[in-house]
């Protein structure tokens, strides 16, 4: 018997492997600016170079500090539902 709902889920594997990637993609994306940048600031040594070389570095700590702060409030709401769902469960 075919269970017409199977095909989906097969689906779901793939999708947090999907977002990861993008998730890496935008990351490696800053590190290689600032890597250019970096290469740019021992090649001429100006100040301006090292500015822009921060101003990489920086965006990327951003970047990784609010995707940290999301899955860490992903994490927490999910303890929470897997908590909260069965005692109300079984209030009824």
């Amino acid at each position: 018997m075919n269970n017409q709902y199977a095909a989906p889920a097969a689906n779901l594997d793939q999708q947090p492997s999907e977002v990861f990637a993008v998730i890496y993609s935008a990351l490696g994306f800053y590190l290689v600016k600032y890597s250019r940048a970096i290469s740019r600031l021992l090649a001429d040594g100006t100040s301006k170079s090292m500015e822009s070389a921060l101003q990489h570095q920086q965006k990327f700590w951003r970047l990784a500090g609010v995707i940290a702060l999301v899955f860490l409030v992903m994490f927490v709401l999910g303890i929470a539902a897997a908590v909260l769902i069965p005692m109300l469960m079984s209030a009824r």
